[in-house]
């Protein structure tokens, strides 16, 4: 399999807090609810405060309606805020980067 970084992730959260700060977890319909779990877990270590957002992709892989509200959630448990936000620059007519 390939490399999670968690450890990693933890590590920048922990510095990125100083300022103000989110985290954006971009899911697809192959994203388990483990890992937004574990990502809920290891913000809410950090501090509870700082708000996740969920972002689905808007392609073949985009996740269920049930997923997303499933992945909200379980986020909740550990996280005083959780949105699902998706991705805008779809909307907008503009690719990713541009």
């Amino acid at each position: 399999g390939r490399k999670r970084f968690w450890s990693e992730h933890r590590s920048f959260l922990k510095i990125a807090r100083r300022k103000e700060v989110f985290v954006k977890a971009v899911a697809s319909s192959k994203t388990s609810i483990r890992e937004i779990e574990k990502s809920a877990k290891i913000i809410a270590n950090i501090d509870s405060k700082i708000p996740l957002v969920i972002q689905p992709v808007s392609n073949r892989l985009s996740p269920s309606l049930e997923q997303l509200l499933s992945w909200q959630i379980i986020a909740g448990k550990y996280l005083g805020s959780v949105r699902v936000i998706p991705q805008t620059h779809n909307w907008l007519g503009r690719k990713r980067g541009h």
